[in-house]
């Protein structure tokens, strides 16, 4: 019963994360590097992406918790974001804002 309850989660999650991308305008061809994962620290999932076209030092992020999505971005080195080692200096609100997919105004 677990098993069912992780496996929908993740699919109602997965679902709603691409539904925001598809909003922002973004293919899912233009995704280079993606990495979606169970946040088991503060429970929902994130899902990490890097963009082409985008600064190849900026990498986008999902976050999914109880049907909702915060979206943020992170700027570091752009080998590290191939490799799926995340971390880096969050964008601030006015920097998102220049993004080529900037966050949704919801």
């Amino acid at each position: 019963m677990i098993e069912i309850w992780i496996c929908t989660s993740r699919y109602i999650a997965q679902r709603t994360i691409f539904d925001y991308i598809d909003r922002q305008g973004i293919s899912r061809n233009d995704i280079v590097v993606e990495d979606f994962f169970r946040d088991w620290t503060r429970g929902g999932y994130i899902y990490n992406v890097s963009i082409k076209d985008e600064n190849p030092g900026i990498y986008y992020i999902y976050y999914y918790d109880k049907g909702k999505i915060m979206f943020s971005a992170s700027e570091m080195n752009a080998q590290k974001i191939k490799e799926k080692i995340w971390g880096g200096n969050y964008l601030d609100d006015s920097e998102e804002q220049n993004l080529k997919y900037p966050p949704l105004k919801e």
